[in-house]
């Protein structure tokens, strides 16, 4: 689950890297990254979030029946979750008082796959 991961990450990082690297030059390739399968966690004014593709809640009103999977950005610590259908939805997300989507290519990223 993304909030076990989430939380497993945040407990091992201790040193954090300010790479060029590793930051999002545009808001494009990061959208391209997480709709790939990619994991991010990144820091924001001393605060870490994370950003994943993982199977949501179980919203769905047949029994049996799995909800697609869905795109959950939370604090790192897993709290503060909500959960977007698509990379373009992510951006919405709030971080702090800015929007995800004003701030990536800002952000100091501590973790990222793909």
């Amino acid at each position: 689950e993304l909030k076990t991961f989430l939380r497993s990450i945040a407990m091992g990082i201790t040193a954090f890297s300010n790479s060029e690297e590793d930051r999002f030059k545009t808001v494009a390739e990061y959208k391209d990254c997480i709709a790939r399968g990619g994991e991010v966690v990144f820091l924001w004014e001393q605060v870490e979030y994370g950003v994943g593709l993982a199977d949501p809640p179980d919203t769905c009103k047949n029994p049996g029946e799995k909800a697609p999977p869905q795109y959950c950005v939370a604090y790192a610590d897993g709290s503060h979750e909500k959960w977007y259908k698509t990379p373009e939805d992510t951006l919405d997300y709030r971080v702090g008082e800015d929007r995800l989507g004003d701030i990536i290519t800002k952000a100091i990223v501590t973790y990222r796959t793909l």
